[in-house]
């Protein structure tokens, strides 16, 4: 993972926005599933379920024993 002290989302060139948009849409995947709104009994729980989305992958699953 990289982290900028001074980061951006502003784009340079075409594939830089591809990059960040392909990041922008996986986060939001991971935070707010598709499905979220149909159940209005998940408030406040990610009940995401897959080991990675995009380029994130998952290292430590805190809902397993």
């Amino acid at each position: 993972m990289e982290v900028n002290a001074s980061s951006s989302l502003t784009t340079t060139t075409e594939i830089d926005r591809q990059i960040k948009m392909n990041l922008i849409n996986d986060t939001y995947k991971i935070v707010i599933p598709p499905d979220w709104g149909e159940d209005q009994t998940k408030k406040g729980t990610n009940l995401f379920k897959e080991n990675s989305m995009g380029f994130y992958n998952l290292i430590i699953d805190e809902a397993t024993d």
